[in-house]
């Protein structure tokens, strides 16, 4: 099993060198933010057909968890202007994708060695359902990603409390449900050998570099 890595122990040299140690790391996490970020916002299919302007399917689980789709709760809400609703439905930009992750790993305690290990997790769901990423998707497939992995990982993941209060369209029970689902869907081949993680971490590094 993955586990995460262990924090590196302060030296009593100072407090300039735990200082500077404090932010190589700090920038090393935020650069792995920015990097699935990146390549989130790459597979995000938008949900208005420029030509026609119609909305396209959305693609959600399976049939029966059409409940929690964050489409029909937008288009369904009076209290909305259409202009909000296009608003809620359009492509996100790349700077929400990074704060909405960083949220995610602020309220959790997630490391930046979750992300790789997360997104592989996120490519083997998409690639069992041929689904593409979507506004009104992205988030709770994000949010399901890393609390499995962190899971996997054996740290500390979020509270369905928590997530509540990060992306409270959903509950407790909603999220508990959609984990069950996202778990079925992968069939629950949740083990990346150490040389897939390997590569997938280096690509993540590489990036960062590039």
């Amino acid at each position: 099993m993955l586990t995460a890595p262990r924090p590196l122990r302060r030296q009593n040299s100072g407090s300039s060198s735990d200082s500077s140690i404090d932010s190589a790391k700090s920038n090393q996490s935020t650069d792995y933010v920015k990097v699935f970020a990146s390549l989130l916002q790459k597979k995000i299919k938008p949900l208005i057909d420029p030509v026609t302007k119609q909305c396209c399917k959305e693609h959600f689980f399976v049939k029966e968890f059409h409940q929690f789709s964050e489409l029909n709760r937008v288009l369904s809400n009076e209290k909305l202007t259409d202009d909000e609703k296009l608003k809620l439905i359009a492509l996100p930009e790349r700077t929400n994708i990074r704060k909405f992750i960083r949220a995610y790993l602020d309220v959790s305690g997630g490391h930046k060695d979750l992300l790789p290990y997360a997104f592989e997790l996120l490519r083997r769901f998409l690639s069992n359902t041929c689904w593409k990423l979507q506004p009104t998707n992205w988030k709770i497939l994000v949010i399901l990603s890393l609390k499995v992995a962190q899971k996997k990982m054996g740290s500390y993941y979020v509270s369905a409390q928590s997530l509540n209060l990060l992306y409270p369209i959903y509950s407790e029970k909603d999220y508990a449900e959609l984990e069950a689902q996202f778990l079925g869907i992968l069939d629950f081949n949740l083990h990346i050998h150490k040389s897939e993680y390997a590569a997938v971490h280096s690509f993540f590094t590489c990036y960062t570099q590039s």
